[in-house]
């Protein structure tokens, strides 16, 4: 999944995103712009899409969804910047929950360590990403883990980049890179 969703990516436009993502899901017809929308910034709807694909019903299902109205456009052919942008603030129950399932995860592995060179990798990708924004003023982010680091975090999930980076279990919510193995 992660491997299709960075693929999409890559393309130069919108149309030719919903055009490869429709192929992949085995329909004869692009995916909605919403549909697109939606599996770009909600993983387990693109997870539940991707595991559906052998099956045109289930496929089906989601693409009729009614919550994919939530990620409808004005228009099918605005710039990907464009639709990258789109987000919705995070509560502060959202950060935390996240927070308390990446610690989860990360001690479930034991704490496993990960390697400089990955997290250097990892971070480099997010550097470049649009969703990478100065910390909002909350109290949340006030607390420093860690002193003189990059506080920028991803408009996505809600993290500090630079800390989310280092741990070996966490996955990029847009699916630029996973778990390490």
């Amino acid at each position: 999944m992660i491997e299709m969703m960075q693929d999409l990516l890559r393309l130069d436009s919108p149309l030719e995103m919903r055009r490869e993502l429709g192929n992949y899901l085995g329909l004869e017809q692009p995916v909605s712009s919403a549909v697109l929308r939606r599996a770009q910034q909600d993983d387990r709807f693109a997870l539940h899409l991707v595991m559906s694909r052998g099956s045109r019903d289930l496929v089906q299902l989601h693409l009729d969804d009614p919550r994919n109205e939530r990620y409808a456009g004005d228009d099918d052919d605005e710039p990907h910047a464009e639709i990258v942008e789109e987000s919705h603030d995070l509560s502060n129950l959202e950060l935390v929950g996240g927070m308390a399932g990446a610690m989860f995860r990360w001690g479930r592995s034991g704490f496993r360590g990960l390697d400089e060179a990955t997290a250097a990798a990892r971070l480099e990708t997010c550097q470049s990403c649009p969703h990478l924004v100065e910390a909002p003023d909350r109290l949340l982010y006030r607390v420093k883990m860690v002193k003189k680091s990059d506080q920028r975090v991803c408009r996505k999930c809600g993290c500090v980049a630079a800390a989310k980076v280092k741990v070996a279990t966490e996955r990029c919510p847009i699916g630029l890179w996973g778990p390490a193995a």
